[in-house]
């Protein structure tokens, strides 16, 4: 019994990993952004401004900005290319309403997020850049700070 679980289990993970390396054709990139779009330094890692996480901290969510930052260097800058050949994948859902949403918490952020439609689920992804290592810096620091797992893929 033991083993037919851990069968199970091999074979559903391969089947995730497959079903997630589909390529499709990707939509053209937003209009209204530029070619080259970059996370603000003066900002925090997410791009957003010291003004609107002093906003959160009213609400009585944690200000993680008003922790001691000396001698930390800023995070380093991302270079979004609409020409890129990388995008990274942030999330996937079965509901379009779900994505939208979560491709808006990240174009409000900064983010030239999209959601793509690949068989039956939407895909949010962020990009396009030019190097596979800036579509990873942007997705370490999302996973640490905002706790988004990612996937970079070919465009």
């Amino acid at each position: 019994m033991e083993m037919l679980r851990t069968f199970i289990s091999v074979l559903l993970v391969a089947w995730i990993m497959v079903a997630c390396s589909e390529k499709t054709e990707t939509p053209p990139v937003d209009p209204e952004l530029t070619v080259s779009e970059r996370v603000d330094s003066t900002a925090d890692s997410l791009g957003v401004a010291a003004s609107e996480t002093s906003s959160v901290a009213a609400t009585g969510m944690v200000d993680s900005s008003s922790e001691s930052k000396a001698g930390r260097n800023p995070p380093p800058r991302i270079n979004f290319s609409p020409t890129g050949r990388y995008i990274l994948q942030v999330g996937a859902y079965r509901n379009r309403e779900s994505a939208d949403q979560a491709a808006m918490d990240l174009k409000l952020m900064g983010y030239p997020a999209q959601v793509v439609l690949v068989g039956a689920v939407f895909r949010v992804r962020i990009g396009f850049f030019e190097r596979v290592s800036d579509a990873r810096v942007l997705g370490e620091r999302l996973s640490s700070q905002v706790g988004l797992k990612y996937w970079v893929d070919n465009r």
